[in-house]
């Protein structure tokens, strides 16, 4: 029996790092929302809209945005936002926002590479040992590095996960 997966924004909360300077004042905030589309029919039309994911079903595209500003009175540089991909869910290939540089993780956010070189050894039932680049299936977080953020601007990142 299939169950629709919960997502808790709390959980989903993207994590953002910036350099530490003691006499800087950056400050950027981040909102992470999680939504699905649906179809209505709006006046004789359909249209798609996108809702609150509080839950989505087996199947289901949920859209993961990541919103962040610099309230600060000073520009934020090198800013770095990871987020983690749902557990049941896959990372959509080709769906992260190309915003600054996008790299991912296969081991719980301990790495960020290229996808291309998302590479992981495993073991043949013969013994030998075989290289093989990772799948999007297999991507455990996502992480955008961002120049700068100057003051008093923000910007939106994003990505799209289907739920197992």
């Amino acid at each position: 029996m299939n169950h629709p997966r919960k997502f808790l924004m709390a959980a989903m909360a993207a994590l953002l790092l910036l350099p530490a300077v003691a006499w800087a004042a950056p400050q950027v905030r981040i909102n992470v929302t999680a939504e699905k589309e649906v179809t209505v029919n709006e006046g004789g039309e359909q249209v798609v809209k996108r809702i609150p994911a509080a839950e989505a079903d087996p199947g289901e595209t949920v859209i993961f945005t990541i919103t962040y500003e610099n309230v600060g009175d000073e520009a934020a540089d090198n800013v770095v936002v990871n987020n983690p991909i749902p557990e049941g869910t896959d990372y959509v290939p080709g769906s992260a926002t190309e915003k600054g540089e996008v790299s991912f993780s296969i081991d719980g956010g301990k790495a960020y590479k290229n996808p291309s070189l998302l590479i992981y050894e495993t073991t043949n039932p013969d013994g030998t040992k075989e290289k093989r680049t990772a799948s999007p299936e297999q991507y455990t977080h996502i992480r955008w590095q961002l120049p700068e953020i100057g003051a008093g601007e923000g910007g939106a990142v994003g990505f799209r996960v289907k739920v197992q």
